[in-house]
């Protein structure tokens, strides 16, 4: 969709003021367009996470782009149009991208404890079949 003459086209490196005044959407209407996009995309890093925007097939872009606009109008809230769309897109895939890169490197196997060296017995092994009997010291309250 080609912008009205006269309207201002949105770069790259625009700032959300920016996005948000060439939507046409006040505080609240851009909060629900933010919460939209991050499930489309997350909907679409499911499918391959090694992409990035520049990587979606034009026909997969405009699907989603339709789902986007279909859920706006269903709120009373005014369809965007490519370039916020692209904006935005190029942006929350990236943010995904470096969120589950981070969570990815913070998960440390080396930290997580041994369970075999673990001190409280496990239950579901002795409970499977072999009669294992436990000797616990006497405790004068409990055994009383």
């Amino acid at each position: 969709m080609e912008p009205p003459k006269g309207s201002k086209r949105l770069g790259r490196k625009a700032t959300v003021e920016q996005a948000r005044g060439v939507a046409g959407h006040d505080y609240i209407q851009w909060g629900r367009f933010y919460v939209i996009t991050k499930d489309e995309a997350h909907i679409l890093l499911t499918k391959n996470m090694e992409w990035n925007w520049k990587d979606v097939p034009a026909d997969e872009k405009a699907q989603i782009r339709a789902r986007i606009n279909t859920r706006l109008s269903s709120e009373a809230i005014p369809q965007i149009d490519d370039d916020v769309f692209s904006w935005r897109m190029s942006i929350i895939i990236y943010d995904i991208k470096k969120w589950a890169s981070k969570s990815a490197n913070s998960v440390h196997p080396s930290a997580a404890p041994d369970p075999s060296a673990s001190p409280i017995p496990n239950v579901a092994s002795s409970a499977s079949g072999s009669q294992q009997t436990q000797t616990r010291s006497y405790d004068p309250i409990r055994d009383v």
